[in-house]
């Protein structure tokens, strides 16, 4: 079945009133979809009117340039729908079509009227074709003025039937005539019953396919709460056990804050010893130092003054080792040598390390090595109370006052403030003072103090 050609002399507002009448929402998404751009929101997010506006509207557009395809498949599928219609008109004769087609009148425009009026506009018949023309157009009229009745053609008045001879007078006739248009109406609301039939059980298809699904929804739904409270019954079981956990922990909390309090006051006790031990020693390394100093004099004395020369380059491998894990990777320490010295003649290497001993502590002891780095160890001391100390401080500034005077420049390789005061020391005996370290971890103090500031970065990590 073609399109219907009176439609184009109708325009735009009757194809809206058939498409709109003649197709179910599936036939317009189908459509829509397959013709959209792709920036266009989608069907559903659209009212009906709004879908079969854009249909139509796209459909007519593309027909005006000669490209038919839009409208071709939205004929079809409204001549696909008005299948049982079309079937109809055709087994009745014209008299008869016509008299079908006048019974659907009125301004609710239905599915069935408006599927009869695309059917008859395809009628090969032309008195058929007329008439459906005719009651679009008086649609149409009566949709604009506001009418909600339409007043339809008038029938012809039909011929009286003639009396059949074997009856026996008029009045028999007339009961004939009767019963024909009374079995003619039958036959019509037969008609309509079968087309509702038809919708009935479409729906009730439709209406099945819903409830399995709804079944199996409520199926999938069930499942679903027998698992949430089967979880339900395991997390109330985890938080019994959590509740007697945290019970545990409190009670632990409290022996561990008696513990800490205790270890509190034997900490302070050892600092106390601490600093009066780092008293005498720091009074032992005084005169230490003024014994070496005289030794050394004496020495000058014999042998003539020297001049400090080369570099000296002590690493504080703990502090950074810190750093350069902090910054992702591990301290390329021979790399970092050659970058601090920087062509100048190197007196001595060495770096202060920390580490209980074994095969890690030998690997690294053996690399520095082959980079001419010495290497000094320490292990932590372990207090009762659990505490720790490790550190070279100590020793740090003793090897670089003891190359005072001997040395142009010693580089300390560490940001710990600690080391400031040797700035002066080290200057009275004509040594410069060189430091580097990581940037964050470096005391601000040495960059107006020292010679000179070299912050490392990711180039001096192993690769």
């Amino acid at each position: 079945m073609s399109t219907p050609e009176s439609l184009y002399e109708i325009g735009p507002a009757a194809w809206l009133l058939l498409i709109d009448g003649t197709l179910g929402r599936d036939d317009l998404n189908k459509l829509y979809q397959k013709n959209a751009p792709p920036q266009a929101p989608s069907s559903a997010r659209l009212a009906r009117h709004q879908v079969v506006g854009a249909i139509v509207g796209h459909a007519l557009e593309q027909a005006k340039h000669d490209r038919l395809s839009a409208l071709n498949a939205m004929s079809q599928m409204a001549s696909k729908r008005s299948r049982t219609e079309t079937k109809l008109l055709a087994s009745l004769p014209s008299k008869e079509a016509l008299d079908r087609l006048t019974t659907y009148g009125g301004m609710q425009f239905k599915k069935q009227r408006s599927r009869m009026i695309w059917a008859a506009l395809n009628d090969a018949r032309g008195e058929v074709s007329q008439a459906a023309q005719e009651m679009l157009l008086r649609i149409l009229q009566a949709a604009q003025s506001g009418q909600t009745q339409i007043e339809l053609p008038a029938q012809p008045k039909k011929e009286p039937s003639k009396a059949i001879p074997s009856l026996a007078g008029p009045q028999d006739s007339a009961k004939i005539g009767k019963l024909r248009r009374t079995l003619k109406e039958k036959n019509g609301q037969i008609e309509e019953l079968r087309s509702t039939i038809v919708e009935l059980q479409n729906q009730l298809a439709k209406d099945r396919g819903v409830d399995r699904r709804d079944r199996e929804e409520n199926q999938h739904q069930n499942a679903l709460f027998s698992e949430q409270r089967a979880e339900l019954v395991e997390v109330k079981k985890e938080n019994q056990a959590l509740k007697i956990q945290v019970e545990k922990l409190r009670s632990e909390h409290k022996e561990t804050q008696a513990r800490i309090d205790r270890l509190t006051r034997s900490k302070n006790e050892l600092e106390l010893d601490y600093q009066e031990q780092t008293h005498v020693l720091r009074s032992a390394h005084s005169k230490e130092q003024e014994a070496w100093q005289k030794e050394r004099s004496a020495l000058l004395n014999k042998e003539g003054h020297q001049t400090p020369q080369g570099v000296v380059v002590l690493f504080d491998a703990a502090n950074l080792g810190a750093g350069a894990r902090a910054a992702g990777g591990n301290l390329n320490f021979t790399t970092l040598l050659q970058r601090l010295v920087k062509g100048r003649s190197l007196r001595h290497a060495v770096a202060f390390a920390v580490a209980p001993e074994g095969e890690e502590r030998r690997r690294f002891e053996d690399r520095l090595r082959q980079a001419s780095i010495h290497v000094q160890w320490k292990a932590k001391q372990v207090f009762d109370d659990g505490t720790t100390k490790a550190d070279w401080d100590v020793g740090l500034a003793v090897a670089a006052m003891q190359w005072a005077g001997r040395a142009e420049t010693i580089i300390i390789a560490s940001g710990d403030g600690d080391f400031l005061p040797l700035i002066g020391a080290l200057e009275k005996q004509g040594t410069q003072v060189e430091v580097a370290g990581w940037p964050g971890r470096i005391h601000k103090a040495w960059n107006e103090r020292a010679n000179r500031l070299t912050l490392l970065d990711t180039q001096d990590l192993m690769r």
